[in-house]
């Protein structure tokens, strides 16, 4: 099984693993058991640390703020996008 798929199958029984350098950590919630996957946990740790460090720099990118960025820039771009459509549309 894939590293992805194990993590949303054991996120659907209530177990989310979290990466802490090489480590994995278990977040277990009220009423799950971890015990019945701890085995498949260590064997497909290389893949699941991977996994899970890829989505850590996913989410860093996408909510990062670029220091560059102008949103009032941004905003009148949208404004006068929409204004085009609205001429296109009459």
């Amino acid at each position: 099984m894939k590293a992805e798929g194990l993590l949303d199958e054991l996120a659907s029984l209530g177990v989310h693993l979290v990466r802490d350098g090489d480590a994995i950590f278990a977040d277990v919630e009220d009423g799950a058991d971890l015990h019945p996957v701890t085995d498949r946990i260590r064997e497909n740790k290389v893949a699941l640390l991977a996994a899970l460090r890829l989505r850590e720099e996913i989410v860093t990118a996408a909510s990062a703020v670029h220091a560059s960025f102008d949103r009032q820039h941004y905003d009148s771009l949208w404004e006068r996008w929409y204004a085009l459509q609205e001429q296109e549309a009459t």
